[in-house]
């Protein structure tokens, strides 16, 4: 299914938060998001929202109706949202079976001590109500096109020497 990726504009918001219930998501949009569609046949099948939080990007609330998961309209979304946000650092909390998911898109799991506050306290949130989320963060990239700050990069720092060690499972 052929879906369009667009800049979705605030009076169409009402289209995103009807998706959202319609999936059952709870989440609203705020003046500072950003907020991508995804068009087929001319209606709204897929939305996600970039969101700067405490100086940090996060993406939140990847939502696709059901007959088009499966199809890589989420993956589509994803890729135009960190395309969007350039090389900076970015972070998600999805549910823990999409780790692979946004894994395919340079995110790993964050320890608890990487962790900003903020998102460490929305962590807390969605654990007391048994989400089954997890933190991820995409690192940034520097200017010679490698990633920063992964969990080897974290060691690194905090040991003072080369690490390698295995991705997390």
């Amino acid at each position: 299914m052929p879906c369009t990726i667009r800049q979705v504009e605030p009076p169409q918001y009402p289209a995103v938060l009807d998706l959202y219930r319609e999936c059952g998501y709870a989440g609203l949009i705020t003046a500072a998001d950003r907020v991508l569609g995804a068009q087929s046949q001319g209606m709204l099948v897929a939305a996600l929202r970039i969101c700067r939080d405490h100086g940090e990007w996060v993406l939140r609330g990847l939502q696709v109706r059901p007959a088009h998961q499966h199809h890589g309209v989420g993956g589509q979304l994803v890729a135009a949202a960190l395309h969007q946000i350039g090389p900076a650092r970015c972070y998600c909390i999805p549910y823990a079976h999409l780790r692979p998911f946004y894994a395919r898109f340079g995110f790993h799991k964050v320890r608890h001590a990487q962790t900003p506050p903020f998102l460490a306290e929305r962590m807390i949130d969605y654990r007391a109500r048994r989400l089954g989320v997890i933190l991820m963060m995409r690192p940034a990239v520097a200017s010679n096109g490698r990633r920063q700050g992964g969990p080897i990069s974290f060691l690194r720092e905090r040991l003072g020497h080369p690490v390698t060690a295995p991705p997390c499972p």
